[in-house]
C-alpha cells in the first residue's frame, strides 16, 4: 500500500492522538490521597501565589525543600528578593507591606504532569497552608523535575499563632499502560 501526503499526515495525527491522550481503552481510578482539601476553604484576604523556581538553591540555600516559612519582617524576603533578581529571571517577588502582612510559605516537588493548588485557612488563633499537587493525566509519562514555592500573604499574624503545613495530591491510576 502506497501512502501519500494525506494518509500519512493522517496516520501521524492518530498516533500522536492516541499517545497524547493517555490510557485510550484502559481502565483509570481517580486517586485522591488529600479529600479533606477540597472541603477547606481559603481564609479572607489571603494572597495565593506559586512560583515556579529551576534553581532554588541558589536562593534559598541547600535544605531549601524542607523550608516551611513564616516571614513577617521585609529583611528576609528582600534578601531572597535580591539573589533572584540576579539567579532567576522569570522569578516575580511582589511587594509585600510587612507592617500589614505575613508571609507563609512552603516547597513543593512538582513532576511535569502535575499542578498544585494552595489554599490558606484560619482557625481561631491556627492557620493551615495546604498544598494538593493534581496530575490529571492518564497514563502520559514525562521525567522532569521543578519545585514550585506555595506561598500565601495574609493579614499580620500573631507571634504566638500556629501555622500547620499540610500536603497531599490526586492522580490517575491505570491499568496496563502502554
Amino acid at each position: 500500500m502506497k501512502l501519500d501526503k494525506s494518509n500519512l499526515l493522517l496516520s501521524v495525527f492518530i498516533l500522536t492522538s492516541i499517545i497524547f491522550s493517555g490510557c485510550l481503552g484502559f481502565d483509570c481510578d481517580l486517586i485522591d490521597e488529600y479529600p479533606d482539601f477540597d472541603n477547606q476553604e481559603t481564609m479572607d484576604n489571603a494572597t495565593l501565589e506559586l512560583l515556579l523556581i529551576s534553581n532554588p538553591a541558589d536562593i534559598f540555600g541547600e535544605g531549601f525543600d524542607t523550608l516551611e516559612f513564616i516571614v513577617n519582617s521585609d529583611s528576609t524576603y528582600n534578601s531572597w528578593k535580591s539573589i533572584a533578581d540576579t539567579t532567576c529571571l522569570a522569578c516575580n517577588f511582589p511587594e509585600i507591606d510587612f507592617d500589614t502582612r505575613t508571609l507563609i510559605g512552603k516547597f513543593e516537588y512538582l513532576t511535569c504532569n502535575e499542578g498544585a493548588l494552595v489554599k490558606m485557612v484560619k482557625e481561631g488563633n491556627a492557620y493551615k497552608h495546604l498544598i494538593k499537587k493534581e496530575d490529571r493525566t492518564q497514563c502520559i509519562f514525562a521525567s522532569c523535575s521543578n519545585y514550585t514555592l506555595a506561598w500565601v500573604t495574609v493579614p499580620k499574624i500573631e507571634e504566638t499563632a500556629t501555622v500547620v503545613f499540610e500536603s497531599g495530591k490526586s492522580y490517575y491510576e491505570c491499568d496496563d499502560c502502554f
